[in-house]
């Protein structure tokens, strides 16, 4: 501003002087620091040589930062568990300075290492050089100077003039500095290499243990290594050593170091200091990121899984009581092992530790099972016995007769009308393939009026655009690898580009990507854009990484599903059930699933049968067998059979209540590349003409049960559904059903004008194997020929598989169908939207008009209003002029359970949903 005084005039004398002072002190300190990273560089002299200096104060060290070490992971403790105290851990060494560690150290071979690296240098053969001293000539040839800062592995590497700061080889201090031409110099030994000869001619050392023992030995090597990283760290960061060129160098040391880790890990074990083992253990896999370093550590936590474990094997081949304080002792040793498991879980470097515990587990519930109660039994073998369960609890919760509370017991028979062939979320379709996925894999939550976490550890994370996961750290795949967030990005790669999962490529095209957290636990599930429900799109069941997108889209995969997440496992093998006589398809209760957190003594039952009952004609029995007890379990009843069974004593039958609605609907597949079905008033009079009630009271309902199952529809959405317009109304009190027989005949009508066709025959394609299905297709067929003379519908059954390739290879005219919505969003883009790689972009209707653009329009939407006003608007013009397929209607799942079955209510989301918590009573 005009007229002001400079800042300086303005203020008082004392502090003027005071911040001159300042001043002056930073910028002579940063001309110092500057100075002194300039120690080692290159420097191009205008003329010749550098003069000799009279004085030159010794060359200090650069500044060495210490490595910021992680803190060893604790477990978390939680409410229903003991407090542990925690295992020692060996903690990283203390960042020493070499040279006071040679004057204070007891060896003479440990300090004459410490010495020999205590100041950083590098060595250097000069030919002909010599120095002055004190006036007399000293010739070399062999000089220490100051670490260099260009990286030659070769001395003929090094070109042009090259700065040497000649050091003394005692003190360290700088004598004098030259500029020497590179040909000049003969050889050349940087200070890492040095220092990687000295320990190992130090470790080979044949030492009198008694005055060095190797532990000891070992740990002088760790400390020596370890000054020599952090100064190669800092040199780097610093500029005294510069170029990509150094990378390697400190790679080689750090592979030396953990050789000598490794090495004191397997010295600790044969000790049996398993504290110190562990917390090093512990140290190694969170310090060694690199894929060859985690190699060499599991290599090294195999041995030391098998040192800590030798005792433990001894235990399970003997049969004699141990003293409490040594079984107290290996109790403690198995927790700490299984607590190193389960701190890294997700991680391959410690799958030794787990495997290792896992078989010991196996082997300790034998021996126990060896020693099982006897008439008279001395109280030695009784403690011998709870000795084994208890070591084996320790080692591994949840293996099966390491617990007799806990453990799962009892065997589920289950009632299905045919046995289920595949069993892989790629390729399950029919209802008993479907349960049998619920079995053995699992998805992040489970849809359902209010989304409950499944695989997922507790709700998620919002996050923009998405939603933020955590996996339990000891969640395991049946085969004991771990489930990691990995497989969850795997099985989103695999849904978007439309593999290994029954969903529609419409789910993958609303997903970004899943991106992998700070650990192997969190994963973050992104999407392309806003959703009314974001996380009914993330209800897809994961699949293995591990095992292969190959493998796991494979049919073999799908027949024989070797790894899930779920509560149970597949076993493969042709088995007959000994009271009904009849095949069924075994499961059995995971050995991994109850060592998650929430999870403990999960599932409670120790097997379950699916049993295959129906005969060639697919007639089966289902009430008899569970009234006398065969079966526990039947799925799948028509509403005949369920009324059969409704007041029986100790059974109960299951109707999904009015509260929670179907989601499943059943419809005619329309096949739009056929000429005749491009019409839509062929696709409308078709619709018009089929009696839909009729059907359902002949063939699906009973007069017991009435209207309050199974509904009819006369649009893509389930009836009462919020989706569902409520004035699109039958023509009868309290249906749907638009059937009109005259309406039809008159849009028909128009269908063969249009066609220039009076006759038009059309194959209906439908699974065989349940006798009501068949009547009530080969009825449809024949009441929708007198409704519409000129139109022939020819029954067709297959086999269920059959039906669904047929369709989604669109070799098919109409199809007797059913969709599943995975939410109560009730998208339709699944359906009308395009559906991968078979089919380019459309969807297995081959169906493009204006219905798609407003199924996708509501996908965009959040605000619900808008979304219900533009369902209603869709399914009016569903209903009055597009019909892309005919929608019949809803068959409610029927199911009865004998009453010592304790299970949860049925649900939509699955039946075997919650089948971990379902317990058998007497």
């Amino acid at each position: 501003m005009n007229g002001s005084r400079p800042l300086w005039q303005a203020l008082p004398l004392r502090l003027t002087l005071a911040l001159v002072l300042t001043a002056g002190f930073a910028a002579w300190l940063l001309m110092d620091g500057c100075a002194r990273l300039l120690v080692g560089q290159e420097g191009e002299p205008k003329s010749g040589r550098v003069e000799e200096e009279d004085e030159v104060k010794p060359v200090r060290k650069p500044r060495v930062e210490e490595e910021d070490e992680p803190k060893p992971k604790r477990k978390v403790a939680h409410a229903d568990e003991p407090k542990e105290k925690e295992p020692a851990v060996r903690p990283a060494p203390v960042a020493i300075d070499l040279r006071v560690a040679a004057r204070n150290a007891r060896h003479k071979e440990v300090a004459d290492l410490f010495r020999a690296l205590g100041e950083p240098h590098d060595v250097v053969k000069v030919r002909g050089l010599s120095i002055k001293i004190g006036g007399s000539e000293r010739p070399g040839g062999v000089f220490h100077v100051a670490p260099l800062p260009v990286f030659a592995p070769n001395v003929g590497d090094l070109t042009g003039k090259v700065t040497l700061r000649i050091l003394d080889k005692k003190t360290g201090s700088r004598l004098r500095t030259r500029i020497e031409p590179a040909r000049s110099i003969e050889a050349l030994a940087y200070y890492e290499w040095i220092a990687r000869d000295k320990v190992n001619e130090f470790l080979e050392l044949k030492l009198d243990p008694k005055q060095l023992p190797r532990a000891e030995q070992l740990q002088a090597a760790e400390q020596a290594l370890s000054a020599v990283l952090r100064f190669h760290a800092s040199a780097r960061e610093t500029g005294v050593r510069k170029g990509e060129g150094w990378a390697g160098v400190g790679t080689e040391l750090r592979g030396q170091l953990l050789g000598v880790l490794l090495e004191q890990l397997e010295q600790l074990g044969k000790a049996e200091e398993w504290g110190p083992a562990f917390g090093l253990a512990r140290r190694l896999v969170e310090t060694y990121p690199e894929a060859g370093e985690r190699d060499r550590i599991r290599r090294g936590l195999e041995g030391l899984t098998k040192q800590a474990l030798t005792d433990v094997a001894d235990v399970a081949d003997s049969d004699g009581e141990l003293q409490e304080a040594k079984a107290k002792a290996l109790g403690k040793r198995l927790e700490e092992l299984r607590l190193l498991d389960g701190d890294f879980a997700g991680q391959v470097v410690v799958r030794p530790v787990g495997e290792g515990l896992r078989k010991q587990a196996k082997a300790l519930v034998q021996r126990a099972e060896k020693l099982a109660p006897m008439k008279g039994e001395p109280a030695s073998r009784r403690k011998a016995r709870e000795q084994r369960a208890e070591l084996a609890r320790a080692a591994w919760p949840h293996v099966p007769g390491a617990t007799t509370a806990g453990a799962p017991q009892g065997m589920l028979r289950v009632g299905v009308r045919h046995l289920p062939i595949y069993m892989s979320p790629a390729r399950a379709w029919t209802d008993s393939e479907l349960r049998a996925v619920e079995l053995v894999f699992e998805p992040l939550v489970r849809g359902g009026l209010a989304h409950r976490p499944a695989l997922s550890e507790g709700r998620p994370k919002v996050v923009p655009l998405g939603r933020e996961f955590r996996l339990p750290p000891n969640a395991r795949w049946s085969d004991g690898e771990p489930v990691t967030a990995g497989d969850v990005k795997f099985t989103v790669e695999q849904l978007k580009a439309d593999r290994t999962t029954a969903r529609p490529i419409a789910w993958g095209h609303v997903l970004e990507d899943a991106v992998i957290g700070g650990d192997s636990t969190r994963v973050r599930v992104m999407l392309r854009q806003g959703y009314v429900d974001p996380l009914a799109l993330m209800t897809f069941k994961i699949v293995p990484e591990h095992v292969g997108a190959l493998q796991v889209a494979s049919e073999a995969f799908a027949k024989n599903p070797s790894v899930g997440s779920g509560p149970y496992v597949y076993k493969e093998g042709d088995f007959t059930d000994d009271r009904n006589r009849k095949p069924y398809r075994k499961f059995e209760a995971s050995e991994t699933y109850g060592g998650r957190v929430g999870k403990e003594e999960l599932p409670r039952i120790g097997e379950i049968r699916l049993i295959g009952l129906a005969d060639a004609t697919g007639k089966w029995e289902p009430g008899p067998a569970l009234l006398a007890g065969k079966l526990d379990v039947a799925l799948g009843l028509s509403a005949a059979e369920a009324a059969g069974l409704k007041g029986k004593p100790g059974i109960e039958v299951v109707v999904p209540k009015a509260t929670r609605p179907n989601r499943r609907i059943y419809f005619l597949a329309v096949n739009h590349e056929k000429v005749e079905l491009k019409s839509p008033h062929l696709r409308l009079a078709l619709s018009k003409a089929i009696d839909r009630e009729k059907l359902l009271d002949d063939h699906f309902r009973s007069k017991l049960l009435g209207q309050t199952v199974h509904k009819a529809l006369n649009g893509p959405y389930p009836a009462g559904s919020w989706a569902c317009n409520p004035k699109l109304k039958g023509r009868v009190e309290g249906s749907l059903d638009p059937f009109d027989a005259v309406g039809a005949g008159e849009i028909f009508k128009k269908a063969q004008e249009g066609l220039r066709a009076k006759e038009i025959a059309l194959d209906l394609l439908y699974p065989k194997g349940d006798p009501e299905l068949d009547k009530a297709m080969k009825e449809l067929c024949t009441e929708v020929g007198k409704v519409l003379p000129g139109l022939t519908l020819r029954p067709k059954p297959e086999e269920a598989g059959k039906v669904r390739e047929a369709v989604e290879r669109r070799d098919y005219e109409l199809a007797y169908f059913h969709h599943d919505y995975q939410d109560e969003s009730f998208w339709l883009m699944p359906i009308l939207g395009p559906s991968g790689e078979r089919f380019t972009t459309r969807n297995y209707l081959d169906y493009s008009g204006p219905l798609v653009a407003l199924a996708e329009n509501m996908a965009n939407r959040r605000d619900f209003v808008k979304v219900r006003d533009r369902a209603w608007a869709l399914h009016q013009a569903f209903l009055m002029s597009e019909m892309p397929f005919v929608p019949l209607w809803q068959l409610d799942p029927l199911m009865a359970h004998r009453s010592r079955v304790k299970a949860p209510p049925l649900g939509p989301e699955g039946v075997f949903a919650n089948v971990e918590r379902w317990r058998l009573g007497p």
